[in-house]
């Protein structure tokens, strides 16, 4: 089954958890910026800081056994979306040109 980040916010609700809920989402200043790549992996954009507010992203992995959600690599790791796509692309194999 193809699943849809409405899928994964459905799924994850579902299965008590509340990674999508407004208060977890306002709380860390998240945003999903990607759809679901590989049936797994997202991208969520986060405030740098307190006193920052410029973007940093961080990739996402959704199971869908447990409607879970956690994090690869480091939280708000990467400085633009195009590093996290591309560490995304790295993870599923593919290469930048197979993307185009």
């Amino acid at each position: 089954m193809a699943y849809t980040i409405a899928d994964v916010k459905r799924i994850n609700r579902e299965r008590g958890h509340f990674f999508f809920s407004h208060d977890t989402m306002r709380f860390f200043s998240s945003n999903v910026e990607s759809g679901l790549m590989g049936e797994r992996y997202f991208i969520t954009s986060e405030q740098k800081s307190f006193n920052n507010i410029s973007r940093v992203y961080t990739i996402r992995e959704f199971n869908a056994l447990t409607g879970g959600i956690r994090t690869i690599g480091d939280y708000k790791k990467y400085a633009t979306k195009e590093e996290a796509l591309a560490k995304v692309n790295e993870l599923l194999g593919k290469t930048v040109e197979e993307n185009k």
